[in-house]
């Protein structure tokens, strides 16, 4: 989902209509309303907004363009007290209670699940660089706000992307496992191929490039390149189409069969989801039976790169904050339930439309955790 054709399109936000296919689609638009923060909330240290989208049915997939957040401001750290709240492993809290704290260390990904050990300062030790008792697979699609690393810390994921080569266009330093991704064919570059390995050994492909403003490639074009990707000796995860590619005749069955013919290396499938009903338990179910079909279809494990409750629609509709936080709920433990589920990344940490009743994101700026990121911070944790 997030991305523009241009790399540059990063720094800069852009408000662009998104719409989804897969089930049932329409056209859709982002707008952006500020935004202070949500009524029982906590405040965790600074964030920024973005637009784009994506639903259908149980499997909704982009075909609209997404915008790029970024701005200025340096993540917020150490231990000033918030009002109502207290201060924990250097987490500022208002009106709510603070956790985790900000991890430091070396990591790698290998085999779709984080390893090497890492110490939390301010927290406990974990593996990977995240606290102990949280799934492996649980991350989460993230770009640069204000107080970004305070964010992730809290949130309690294992690992995140930003749909780039490395960390460091967002100002990401936060020691939680990164997984870089080359996002089009302006990306497949020496210099890029150099950095995302640096950064482990798990690679995300092409973004979307069944969708006209995202990598918008043709079979043909990803194959031919594929062989770059593959060199880097890292573990590699199919392009991510916007479309269902379970269907027949999908983009991703054409790149999987071309990818056989010529002996590719393909090690997981990567899939998006956005789903239309805002009723948690058949979300979760229609997502479920998704994930069930992609797999059947293709028969390697699974990483659900980008997942939510959005109806594509002029403008979007978006479900109440107690439908999306019940259904960030169930979906996690739905999710850690399949075994063919390597990873799955909540869409989005910041705020990616300008629609004032959006309610899928799970940090307002400063960073102030929402009741959607309350749901998904405490799902997965065991």
């Amino acid at each position: 989902m997030r991305g523009s054709r241009s790399w540059a399109g990063f720094l800069v936000v852009v408000g662009l209509l998104n719409c989804r296919s897969g089930g049932s689609d329409a056209p859709s638009q982002g707008g952006n309303s500020g935004g202070g923060a949500e009524a029982g909330s906590a405040a965790l240290g600074g964030a920024s907004a973005s637009a784009g989208g994506a639903s259908a049915g149980g499997q909704g997939n982009p075909t609209g363009g997404k915008p790029v957040v970024g701005g200025a401001g340096g993540s917020a750290a150490g231990g000033t007290g918030g009002s109502g709240g207290a201060a924990t492993g250097g987490v500022t809290t208002t009106g709510g209670k603070a956790t985790g704290g900000r991890a430091t260390g070396g990591t790698s990904a290998t085999g779709g699940k984080a390893t090497g050990g890492a110490s939390a300062t301010g927290g406990a030790t974990g593996t990977g660089g995240f606290p102990p008792g949280v799934s492996p697979k649980k991350g989460v699609g993230a770009w640069f706000i204000k107080g970004i690393d305070t964010a992730l810390v809290d949130l309690k994921v294992s690992w995140y992307y930003d749909w780039g080569p490395s960390p460091g266009a967002q100002a990401i330093t936060v020691a939680i496992p990164f997984v870089p991704m080359i996002w089009d064919e302006t990306h497949v570059t020496a210099g890029e191929l150099a950095e995302v390995k640096k950064h482990g050994n798990v690679l995300l492909g092409f973004n979307e490039p069944d969708h006209g403003d995202q990598a918008n490639m043709t079979v043909a074009q990803a194959l031919d390149l594929w062989p770059q990707l593959q060199a880097t000796g890292m573990r590699l995860g199919s392009p991510a189409p916007a479309n269902n590619p379970a269907q027949s005749g999908s983009w991703l069955e054409q790149f999987m069969a071309g990818a056989k013919t010529r002996g590719y290396r393909v090690d997981f499938i990567c899939v998006h989801w956005y789903g239309s009903s805002f009723d948690a338990a058949t979300a979760t179910s229609q997502l479920k039976s998704f994930l069930q079909a992609v797999h059947t279809k293709f028969g390697l494990p699974i990483w659900l790169t980008e997942y939510s409750l959005i109806v594509w629609s002029s403008p979007p509709t978006f479900p109440t904050w107690a439908q999306s936080a019940a259904f960030a709920t169930q979906s996690v433990a739905m999710l850690e339930t399949l075994p063919f589920v390597e990873r799955f990344a909540w869409f989005s940490l910041p705020k990616y439309t300008q629609v004032a009743t959006e309610t899928g994101f799970l940090y307002e700026p400063n960073p102030v955790i929402t009741q959607t990121g309350s749901a998904y911070r405490a799902a997965g944790v065991h």
